[in-house]
């Protein structure tokens, strides 16, 4: 069974940016990476497995409802990759991750290296979050067999407040909201879609008791300090205590042309961001602007070293 129409429409919004490439032709995601068969939702996901360095079990789903610009996971968000799971599929996999969740202080190798396993069973990758079904099933499942928390990094597009009240009457505990950019010309360019509802997103979110971190990326020439301070300051009227990341951005996909963020800008978007009043502000993707001795001296003399 396919959606018969976008469910965003239902809700009275926009569609998202939402093709994705299906040998050759381009269809809706909901409908090239999300299938129902006897009423049970599938979902295409590319892999599953402990991811770093969030040391949490991450979920990679294939189809997306933005069209970014600047995504490095473009080659199975915006093309359909997968394999299709069931939200038992998806319990199995956390049943079995969650008898390696240990002690912070042990290690455990992944695909991507050594680390802790944190107690956290997140959605990433693509984002159908406009169409919720699948989380709802999967969280429903994990929250009630498991001790695991569940948590959706997203755009943010799909958490309208009708989805948001399915996911947290599911047990949904905390979102990753990216805010790709305050400006709503910019935000269009980056991702094909507007961002009039997502900067009202931190609110209806903490109204409904999940927990909340943002993270928003320093693009020079494009989203700089300027725009990032304007996030924080909407961050600051809500909750002063919302962890806020300043993410440096490196180029990929169709912004290979731009350059990332050097030490000096980042600092003075990290200052610019404190002076809204936000208390956890941290510094994301230190190895892309921290390129040199002089670079890590003058970070470590500039600001507090727990916010790297």
């Amino acid at each position: 069974m396919k959606p018969s129409k976008c469910q965003l429409k239902k809700q009275g919004l926009a569609p998202g940016s939402c093709l994705v490439k299906v040998d050759g032709k381009r269809q809706p995601a909901c409908q090239a990476t999300l299938k129902y068969k006897k009423g049970e939702p599938y979902r295409l996901i590319t892999s599953v497995h402990l991811s770093r360095p969030e040391n949490y079990l991450s979920i990679y789903q294939s189809g997306c409802n933005f069209s970014c610009r600047k995504c490095h996971s473009w080659y199975f968000s915006k093309v359909q990759d997968g394999s299709w799971y069931t939200p038992e599929d998806i319990l199995k996999k956390s049943m079995e991750y969650e008898k390696l969740v240990i002690d912070p202080e042990a290690i455990l190798l992944s695909p991507q290296g050594f680390g802790p396993a944190r107690n956290i069973v997140a959605f990433t990758g693509g984002d159908l979050t406009c169409c919720p079904e699948f989380y709802i099933e999967c969280t429903r499942l994990i929250k009630t067999q498991t001790k695991l928390w569940v948590l959706i990094e997203t755009n943010g597009y799909g958490l309208t407040p009708q989805n948001l009240d399915h996911l947290q009457a599911s047990g949904v505990d905390a979102f990753w909201l990216d805010i790709k950019a305050h400006d709503v010309k910019k935000h269009k360019w980056l991702t094909g879609c507007s961002n009039e509802h997502i900067l009202r997103l931190p609110e209806e979110i903490l109204k409904r008791k999940f927990t909340l971190e943002v993270l928003s990326l320093y693009i020079p020439n494009l989203v700089e300090s300027d725009e990032l301070e304007k996030i924080a300051r909407d961050l600051a009227v809500i909750d002063p205590a919302i962890p806020f990341t300043i993410l440096a951005f490196f180029p990929e996909h169709q912004m290979k042309d731009f350059r990332s963020p050097n030490t000096k800008e980042m600092i003075d978007a990290y200052r610019k961001v404190k002076s809204t009043g936000l208390k956890n502000i941290r510094l994301g993707n230190p190895g892309v602007f921290v390129r040199n001795d002089k670079d890590r001296d003058y970070l470590m003399a500039s600001i507090e070293m727990n916010a790297v």
